[in-house]
């Protein structure tokens, strides 16, 4: 393998046991490519800051997953002071196989702003399950929660100078990226539909629409 930098987005996954084996699944037919599909199973060295780890390494084919992840087992998490289900920016060392981890907290994307109270999840399922959302309820797809780095069970979202706390329903199916509120709460919080670039910050809980304007 020729000597270069890897580098990509990831998020990580601590494991319940104490393990020095490690999984990183990026080969996700469900998300984008990345440079790190092209790290090879072995041992390597897991960096972050002046802490290390020596794990092995094993690439995963994905399937159809949607995220780019690695799991840790919890005594290397607790060693690095990696955070479960937070997302890392990762570059890959292929001559020294370290690979070094630089927090990512915050995400931003355009994505589809939808309006309304009744979501069908299947359309196509002769029995499909429709989900209504409340005016304290955001429904975030799978895709536009990986797309963000969405996590936890409760988000403040913010539109210039006005706020709502809301609770984050998810979707099981893996739909295309979009967010979408009641008519209610789009008009608290003075949106309208259509595309609007978003931007999710992990450690603050904030997903804020159109920032700037």
């Amino acid at each position: 393998m020729t000597d270069l930098i890897l580098r990509g987005i990831i998020d990580v996954g601590v494991a319940r046991i104490a393990t020095n084996n490690s999984t990183l699944l990026v080969n996700c037919g469900g998300a984008p490519s990345t440079q790190l599909s092209d790290i090879e199973s072995g041992p390597v060295i897991l960096r972050r800051r002046s802490r290390s780890a020596e794990v092995q390494l094993t690439q995963e084919e994905g399937g159809e997953c949607i995220e780019h992840s690695i799991s840790v087992g919890r005594n290397v998490a607790r060693q690095l002071l990696l955070r479960n289900e937070r997302r890392y920016r990762v570059e890959f060392d292929t001559d020294t196989s370290v690979m070094s981890f630089f927090p990512k907290p915050v995400s931003r994307a355009r994505l589809p702003l939808k309006i309304g109270t009744p979501f069908i999840e299947d359309e196509d399922n002769p029995i499909p399950n429709v989900v209504t959302l409340r005016n304290n309820q955001v429904l975030i797809t799978a895709g536009a929660q990986v797309t963000l780095g969405i996590i936890g069970e409760r988000l403040l979202m913010k539109h210039g100078l006005k706020q709502k706390h809301l609770q984050i329903i998810g979707s099981n199916i893996f739909l295309d990226p979009f967010v979408q509120l009641t008519p209610r709460t789009a008009e608290q919080l003075g949106l309208s539909e259509g595309n609007a670039f978003m931007e999710f910050n992990q450690i603050k809980s904030i997903l804020r629409i159109n920032p700037g304007k």
